[in-house]
């Protein structure tokens, strides 16, 4: 019979049958709880698909986020397939030199040596649910400027090959890194760190977004457009790597307890998030709540590996020391090495989920060095993770320049601007009330063609490449002269005054000014900048390039009431001293018309009662 723990049984299995079974000698199907417990434990890490999805949208601009859900959405089902297909034979098939399981088709001959074929499925049923994930995380990093066929393409090879193989090491019946001793438990290695380095490889091969660096290399901010949907996600993700803890505990003589490991799950997790929260809030002046959430993905990830081996203190450490190194693992990777990474997952799963590897070594009560004083386990855990660093770079490197020899891995410049929703999926209408996409860095625009309709797309329309875009002003706008209108202004002076400033003081100004009198005003929502050249904020440790801050304009055309009061009243109630206060027009009137009566002048102005 197969060792269970060798070939990383992801079940309670073997609690009752197992051992009567091997008394008597006789083959029998898992009882009926232990399927159960793994089919719960699989539909828990099931939710880790749409806890991905709505994470990753969440982080990436509106114009971008059915794009990526629809990725994560297809790449469950490719996974699926590929992982039956063959790579689950790859994991778990009989071991071939220490590196793969032999193939086989449709997991046709693989059997544990007393299960059935239904322990089979509900085995598959779970690690093809942990096969999903590694993929998922590496989709993240390449957000918003890789072609849709090229993610299809490295879904099917990460999960017929990638990660079958590097699974098989640390969990297959004969994988080597087993043999030596390589701990992990719940996929710190075998999913994070391995996700982490492929997801470096692909940001770095297919380049960063558009806007993302200027020509001094310093690096500007791009926002996620709706971050409460990310912490949704976030939530989805803690509750399904509760799923893989469950599925992945084995119970043994001596080990801890299921509640022990799920415990120092959520205590790592939350210990992430709160180290990241004062990091942020010390480093950038308020909390980052972006950073938190990859806060507790590093926990997740650094825990991963040891938490059936540490103690509740031990869990904690690890969530600290994940979410400190977390943050500045994410600027250094942004800053430095220049991999636009919009969601993070190279450091909080790749960087973290090394750091949990290591510290395993370290904090394990079973051979860690902080307990029993040998280097032994720890020197095991930093050899096995640098062997699948090389491992992941290697075959995820090769994967992505196979497939931008094939399809290629980036979409064209104009194709990024207009986005993946519209360029990739064809959707130009999802979002509310047919609203516009602001995007603050618009402008990088490298091409002057104009971004082109769905029509257009649908009738085979792409941009000229190589256009400079320059036109004449006086063809692009022409302008048709009138002769000037006769003089008809009648009574007093008539003036416009257009002040713009901040929304938040609107509601002050406006009953001020209709303390003095005013009869009406109009008011519209509008957005610019001015001398301060837009607001200066922090998003992820860079600075965010506003160049284009919500304001309110409100417009008066004043005749009985003073320009003069106007002005004082507008400058006392808006006055700070700070940038962002506001400015005042003030314009002369040539003529008012009220349409209602036809009254012109300084009687259209007045407000009588309607007869």
């Amino acid at each position: 019979m197969m060792d269970a723990k060798k070939i990383g049984i992801p079940a309670a299995v073997l609690v009752a049958a197992a051992p009567c079974a091997l008394a008597a000698g006789t083959d029998v199907a898992y009882p009926a709880a232990d399927i159960g417990w793994l089919v719960l434990a699989a539909f828990l890490a099931f939710v880790l698909q749409p806890g991905f999805a709505m994470l990753e949208s969440g982080l990436v601009r509106t114009k971008n986020a059915a794009d990526i859900m629809t990725r994560i959405f297809m790449n469950l089902s490719l996974s699926t397939l590929l992982f039956w297909t063959i790579g689950f034979s790859f994991l778990f098939g009989r071991d071939i030199t220490g590196i793969l399981g032999v193939p086989d088709l449709f997991a046709a001959a693989y059997t544990l040596g007393y299960g059935s074929e239904f322990d089979t499925q509900a085995i598959l049923l779970f690690q093809t649910m942990l096969c999903a994930a590694v993929v998922a995380i590496i989709f993240g990093s390449m957000a918003e400027r890789t072609k849709f066929s090229a993610f299809c393409l490295c879904s099917i090879g990460m999960s017929a090959i990638v990660y079958p193989i590097a699974g098989h090491w640390i969990w297959g019946d004969g994988g080597w890194l087993a043999s030596l001793g390589f701990h992990d438990f719940a996929g710190g290695a075998a999913i994070h760190c391995l996700g982490g380095i492929a997801a470096f490889i692909g940001c770095k091969m297919v380049g960063p977004r558009i806007g993302k660096y200027n020509l001094d290399r310093t690096s500007n901010a791009i926002r996620g457009h709706n971050l409460s949907l990310s912490v949704q996600g976030m939530f989805l993700l803690w509750l399904g790597w509760f799923g893989i803890a469950c599925g992945s505990f084995l119970v043994r003589p001596g080990g801890e307890t299921i509640g022990t490991v799920l415990f120092n799950l959520n205590l790592a997790v939350a210990a992430g998030i709160a180290a990241t929260l004062f990091v942020t809030w010390i480093r950038y002046g308020k909390p980052d709540i972006s950073m938190m959430l990859n806060g507790g993905i590093a926990g997740i990830a650094a825990i991963s590996s040891g938490c059936d081996l540490v103690s509740p203190f031990g869990a904690f450490a690890i969530g600290i020391l994940s979410g400190l190194v977390v943050v500045f693992s994410i600027e250094l990777v942004d800053k430095k090495l220049r991999a636009d990474d919009p969601t993070g997952a190279v450091s909080a799963h790749g960087v973290c989920g090394i750091l949990g590897c290591i510290l395993t070594g370290v904090l394990s009560q079973q051979g860690g060095i902080l307990y029993t004083g040998s280097t032994t386990f720890l020197l095991t855990q930093l050899g096995g993770i640098i062997s699948l660093l090389f491992y992941g770079a290697i075959l995820s490197a090769t994967l992505f320049y196979v497939i931008s020899r094939l399809t290629g891995l980036r979409v064209g410049q104009d194709e990024e601007v207009a986005g993946l929703d519209f360029w990739e999926q064809g959707l130009a209408g999802i979002y509310a009330d047919s609203a516009p996409v602001l995007d603050p860095l618009a402008d990088t625009r490298m091409s002057g063609d104009p971004i082109p309709t769905l029509q257009g797309m649908k009738l085979g329309w792409r941009p000229q490449r190589g256009s400079t875009g320059k036109v004449n002003v006086d063809d692009a706008v022409p302008v048709e002269h009138l002769p000037a209108a006769p003089e008809t202004r009648k009574g007093p002076k008539m003036t416009h005054v257009v002040i713009i400033t901040s929304e938040l003081r609107f509601e002050a100004l406006k009953d001020a000014l209709e303390k003095v009198g005013i009869t009406g005003m109009t008011v519209t929502r509008v957005l610019g900048f001015g001398l301060q050249k837009g607001h200066t904020d922090v998003y992820r440790g860079s600075k965010v390039k506003s160049r284009l801050l919500p304001k309110v304009k409100i417009e008066l055309i004043v005749s009985a009431v003073p320009t003069t009061t106007i002005v004082d009243v507008a400058k006392k109630i808006l006055y700070t001293g700070r940038y962002g206060d506001g400015k005042i027009f003030v314009y002369d009137v040539e003529n008012v018309i009220k349409i209602r009566t036809g009254e012109e002048g300084y009687d259209a102005l007045q407000d009588y009662p309607i007869s």
